[in-house]
């Protein structure tokens, strides 16, 4: 690791990486309704990755997205290799799907924000944060998007992108 520590703002936040590792655990104990949408969670937030890569021009967090998204179609088509597990029904929740809609502005703005930065402060194995804050937002947007459709096993997209957006708030509350 390289960089210094002394932002807590950006120590607790990427800290744990909230928004895949609820998910991996609800994979990790198997096949079911939390499998499939912890499956779909963490391909949203491997697209959120790439996409904040390239708004951060930083090539180098490709190579974290398409980790993820490896992860997730070597566990999908090794666990339900007939595919039929990884299919299941959904429906809109309107009171859902507005409030991500609403809500889209305020964390694009920050995603926008922090890309902006690119590379520059922190680095973790040469990766900069910052392109990191920008996939946050964007991946609560997605993961709520998620839970938003109301997939089996729904509760874990719904809290994951409920808590990110929560201890965001209180973080950059006691740290402005």
């Amino acid at each position: 690791m390289s960089g210094t520590d002394s932002d807590p703002r950006i120590n607790q936040i990427r800290r744990g990486g909230r928004v895949v590792a609820a998910p991996l655990v609800a994979i990790a104990v198997g096949p079911g309704a939390a499998w499939r949408a912890g499956l779909s969670q963490v391909m949203v937030a491997a697209a959120a990755i790439a996409v904040a890569s390239v708004a951060g021009r930083s090539p180098g967090h490709l190579l974290v997205a398409a980790s993820l998204a490896g992860t997730v179609v070597w566990v999908a088509y090794a666990a339900a290799p007939d595919h039929a597990a990884l299919n299941w029904p959904r429906r809109w929740s309107w009171g859902s799907g507005i409030l991500v809609v609403v809500a889209a502005g305020p964390w694009l703005v920050y995603a926008g924000a922090s890309a902006a930065h690119g590379t520059a402060g922190e680095t973790t194995y040469n990766l900069g944060h910052w392109p990191i804050q920008a996939a946050l937002g964007v991946a609560i947007i997605g993961v709520a998007a998620l839970a938003a459709t109301l997939p089996s096993g729904w509760v874990v997209p719904a809290w994951c992108a409920g808590t990110c957006a929560v201890w965001l708030g209180v973080v950059a509350v006691t740290y402005p």
